[in-house]
């Protein structure tokens, strides 16, 4: 699974690393809205934090290329709302 993650820091790349040793991960510091979905529309799933806007027009772009979500809470690691778009 290729998964996509914004406002990551490189303390948080290390961590995501160790807990997902099988996966392919992209990381991106900026907000969703401020990459380019060519970017990351192989990606199986996304992570978004906060300050990511998910909008109507980012979520139309997510399911055109049948992208799943997360809500990730940094206060409980690893533990993610997984939000259908299909």
């Amino acid at each position: 699974m290729i998964i996509a993650f914004f406002e990551i820091t490189e303390m948080e790349k290390e961590k995501f690393k160790l807990a997902f040793p099988n996966e392919t991960l992209t990381f991106f510091e900026n907000t969703i809205q401020e990459v380019d979905i060519e970017k990351f529309k192989n990606a199986d799933a996304i992570s978004v934090f906060i300050h990511s806007k998910v909008n109507e027009e980012i979520l139309k772009k997510l399911r055109e290329f049948k992208i799943n979500y997360h809500s990730f809470n940094r206060n409980r690691p690893y533990k993610f709302r997984i939000l259908q778009t299909k």
